[in-house]
């Protein structure tokens, strides 16, 4: 485990975390059976089986201007399907994106890095009495969280069986496993969560709700669930990259902006 980020004074050692812990947290997919992953200095991608760029993808580029073409080459031919390439305040040109559009990539817009003093959480998560919250700890609720997830995501549900065999494969407990929660409305599965612990901060992932059930403070709920889990753990910051959706319901929780990153699509 990193050395834990105790508080966000240092801006530069935040949005450092940020980026570690959500490319760890992607690049992990390509270590499981059926799916590759190359670990370079200059940058790191992974594939998957998975029909949908956000699990095949590429982070972290640290490249000079005579590395980008070659770069954007070999990753045109690595990948079989379309891919993202994120970029960050750590992204190296800093103008990579204008080289990417060149490259014929397209730019699908900018995603807020958020983060949160896990101090400031409330002690308990209020819910709805008819609401609870389960640790996803068997094979139906895995199916159930996955679905949410694909859906929340506008993954086709053609691809709904390779998501599951994937999370299947990283597991439901034990080391270098992201625990997820599924939120259970009346007994039904309406809401998920999950947290991964890596880089000094705990990562917020997968907050969803389903449309039917907006508006009565669940994904409020299964954030805080998620960041009392890391703040159990002993992480101190909570670090997300939000959605348009969820971006004011993340500010009024206390998450300050602290980075933009920003998405390019390849491979159409």
């Amino acid at each position: 485990m990193n050395a834990l980020l105790t508080d966000l004074s240092n801006e530069n050692a935040v949005w450092q975390a940020l980026e570690a812990n959500m490319s760890s947290y992607w690049l992990r997919y390509g270590e499981l059976a059926g799916s590759d992953v190359v670990r370079e200095a200059h940058l790191q991608r992974f594939a998957t089986p998975v029909a949908h760029p956000l699990f095949n993808a590429i982070f972290n580029a640290q490249l000079t201007i005579s590395q980008i073409d070659p770069a954007v080459e070999e990753s045109a031919a690595y990948f079989r399907t379309p891919f993202f390439w994120w970029t960050g305040p750590a992204t190296r040109p800093s103008d990579l994106g204008d080289h990417l559009r060149r490259h014929g990539l397209r730019d699908v817009g900018g995603v807020p890095g958020m983060a949160l003093e896990l101090a400031r959480l409330p002690e308990s998560v209020p819910v709805l009495d008819a609401f609870e919250i389960a640790a996803v700890d068997n094979s139906h609720r895995l199916r159930q969280w996955v679905e949410l997830a694909a859906r929340a995501n506008d993954i086709d549900p053609d691809q709904i069986h390779n998501i599951y065999e994937l999370e299947n494969a990283r597991g439901l407990s034990g080391a270098g496993v992201a625990p997820r929660y599924l939120g259970l409305l009346n007994g039904e599965a309406v809401a998920c969560a999950q947290v991964w612990l890596a880089a000094g901060v705990a990562g917020i992932y997968n907050i969803a709700t389903l449309e039917s059930a907006r508006g009565r403070g669940l994904g409020r709920a299964m954030t805080l669930k998620a960041c009392h889990e890391g703040r159990a753990a002993g992480y101190h910051v909570a670090i997300l990259q939000a959605s348009r959706m969820g971006y004011p319901l993340y500010q009024k929780m206390g998450f300050r902006r602290v980075c933009d990153l920003r998405l390019y699509l390849g491979g159409e």
